[in-house]
């Protein structure tokens, strides 16, 4: 597994399958989030990667401390795991991360995200949202 913090990044020219959420731990639903990912990576022949912030966006400490995150994922043989700092794109627009962060920076082709899933600027967009935005 690779963790990127984007310096010196070097994405896959195919694109990526990712996992989004919170992951402030790695439990169960997590888990289902992440095998997704790995699954539509194996369909699509591309690497399987996991998203997610270096400490918690609402304050709120983290069920697991970063570094037993990233081993919890590597068991589940994630190819790469993309470490956020969630000052960095807090700003941005549903629409906004979804085309710069995902289209452009990581050329992501499968997303896997919870029911509940909630990102952009105020946690305005939604699982449909990023649907939407994704089919575009």
């Amino acid at each position: 597994m690779k963790i990127i913090n984007f310096a010196n990044v070097d994405f896959s020219e195919k694109g990526v399958s990712v996992a989004l959420g919170m992951f402030d731990g790695v439990h169960m639903g997590h888990r289902r989030i992440i095998t997704a990912a790995k699954n539509k990576s194996t369909d699509l022949s591309i690497p399987s990667s996991v998203l997610l912030f270096s400490r918690s966006p609402r304050r709120a400490p983290m069920l697991q401390p970063l570094c037993d995150r990233l081993c919890e994922i590597e068991k589940l043989g994630i190819d790469f795991v993309y470490v956020y700092d969630f000052e960095e794109i807090s700003h941005l627009s549903p629409e906004e991360f979804v085309k710069k962060e995902l289209g452009e920076r990581l050329r992501v082709r499968a997303v896997s995200a919870g029911y509940n899933y909630r990102f952009g600027k105020g946690a305005m967009g939604n699982a449909d949202t990023l649907r939407a935005l994704c089919a575009e």
